[in-house]
């Protein structure tokens, strides 16, 4: 993982601090910054994690499982997931999305 720079009044110069992946999993976990930022717009929540999210305590590490906002976050991304698991019980969706993400969208 790269790490951010700061110039002589103290502001990050590079803005590179998260993967590609982590980024897209920073959007998903806070619908704040999607909404500033845009569903798909890497570079927003990397600059977003380095101007408030580190002094924020914000999460920005990909995780092994999505929880059940991240979840829906998913579906909404990815409209092909949400027509393929949506209309399943809350248990199983859970599980079938997390499946997807860890066999298909993690990678």
């Amino acid at each position: 993982m790269m790490s951010a720079t700061t110039n002589s009044k103290g502001n990050a110069s590079s803005i590179k601090v998260m993967t590609d992946d982590e980024a897209a999993t920073y959007l998903n976990r806070y619908d704040d910054v999607r909404g500033e930022k845009g569903l798909n717009n890497l570079a927003g929540a990397r600059e977003h994690w380095v101007q408030f999210g580190i002094k924020e305590g914000r999460v920005k590490e990909v995780q092994t499982e999505l929880n059940n906002k991240e979840v829906l976050a998913y579906m909404a991304r990815y409209p092909d997931v949400k027509s393929k698991f949506g209309k399943q019980s809350s248990t199983e969706l859970i599980k079938s999305v997390n499946e997807h993400w860890k066999e298909t969208g993690s990678k």
